[in-house]
């Protein structure tokens, strides 16, 4: 079950100290969404009304790349009940079309970005204006995109398009009450379709162009022989 949500060429380097508790939490639930997620929550209105990604979209893997392969063999665990399948949807939002198309190949997936999930419905929310100096500073020291995954009902109103040009933002249903926000790291993994990244939470900034090397360096030290987050 960690395998099925950390599959193994995502190339995933994690920070948090208690990722690992939580993902063998995580594994020893197999009904994560099975048993307790019973409400749909609405999406922003800015989110394009067809999904990028879901349980839909799942076909025979044959024929496709190893990125597509790995990424159905972790879906189709969480797709298996339908009660979940609403939850695996994954939507655009309709104001970053064109950062998508910049940095996301024909096949659907980006090579290196960072990855933030978060929730925040209004300006000037506390967690929406720490994303939002998480966004900048990315952009003021790295090379790569940063891919948002918004959990809430609001858009993140704090991440303007015409201010963020590497910015990807990304939104899905958030998960019932009674259940971790953090789950929704796992998920906006998932979710980003990113070849080698690293996750971040809000409270995160970067303070160097250095930083990119975590990414070179994920790419070489996670394989097909060692495919496990860093």
């Amino acid at each position: 079950q960690i395998m099925a949500l950390l599959p193994p060429m995502l190339h995933f380097a994690f920070f948090l100290a208690s990722l690992r508790a939580r993902a063998a939490v995580l594994g020893s639930k197999s009904s994560f969404l099975q048993g307790t997620v019973l409400s749909h929550d609405s999406l922003p209105t800015s989110a394009q009304t067809k999904p990028l990604l879901g349980c839909h979209s799942l076909t025979n893997s044959g024929g496709k790349s190893s990125w597509e392969q790995t990424y159905h063999a972790a879906a189709e665990v969480l797709c298996a009940n339908k009660r979940n399948r609403p939850y695996m949807e994954v939507f655009l939002d309709s104001r970053f079309v064109q950062q998508y198309s910049n940095f996301y190949g024909p096949d659907g997936w980006v090579d290196r970005a960072w990855v933030n999930f978060v929730q925040a419905d209004q300006r000037g929310d506390y967690f929406g204006l720490l994303t939002q100096r998480l966004v900048d500073s990315i952009h003021r020291h790295s090379a790569y995109p940063i891919i948002v995954v918004n959990f809430g009902k609001g858009a993140v109103p704090d991440l303007e398009p015409k201010r963020f040009p590497r910015l990807i933002l990304l939104h899905a249903r958030g998960l019932t009450e009674g259940i971790s926000f953090n789950f929704n790291k796992l998920r906006a993994v998932l979710f980003s379709h990113v070849k080698t990244g690293a996750s971040l939470d809000s409270d995160m900034m970067m303070v160097g162009r250095h930083a990119d090397q975590l990414l070179q360096r994920t790419e070489e030290e996670v394989t097909e022989s060692y495919p496990w987050p860093m």
